[in-house]
């Protein structure tokens, strides 16, 4: 799930690094969600060019809050067992970013420790927030 405003000049980069990372073998279908907030330029057509799913809402009140709201309304508007949310300047995260990720929360025998991120970018670890798992 990205949230979205005014972000043509990274989202097609963002999805498409996205969409390239390698998919662990559990999760049998993947949905690419962006909530577009009011975008004056063209972040939907160019997230919808990608092939993800645009949803348009008009968030009200201060930065901070629209942030939440946005991201609330995103996790009621996505499906799947594991949501992870991402902003849109995101880019070049490695392939197997995700297997690793997944295979961390689905470990029920160890907590994530700093050196689980590692071999991540410092960018994938500090833009990746939000993880909600549903069970």
């Amino acid at each position: 799930m990205i949230p979205a405003h005014n972000e043509e000049d990274g989202i097609g980069e963002c999805l498409n690094s996205l969409m390239d990372m390698c998919i662990p073998d559990e999760i049998n279908e993947v949905e690419y969600v962006v909530i577009d907030d009011r975008s004056e330029d063209r972040t939907k057509e160019i997230a919808e060019s990608t092939g993800a799913k645009v949803i348009s809402k008009n968030f009200r009140g201060d930065y901070v809050s629209a942030i939440s709201e946005t991201v609330a309304f995103g996790v009621e508007n996505t499906e799947g067992c594991l949501i992870l949310k991402c902003d849109a300047d995101v880019q070049n995260i490695p392939k197997n970013a995700l297997k690793k990720l997944y295979s961390i929360l689905s470990d029920d025998t160890r907590s994530a420790r700093e050196d689980d991120y590692l071999s991540c970018p410092k960018c994938f670890k500090e833009k990746f927030e939000n993880i909600k798992t549903v069970k």
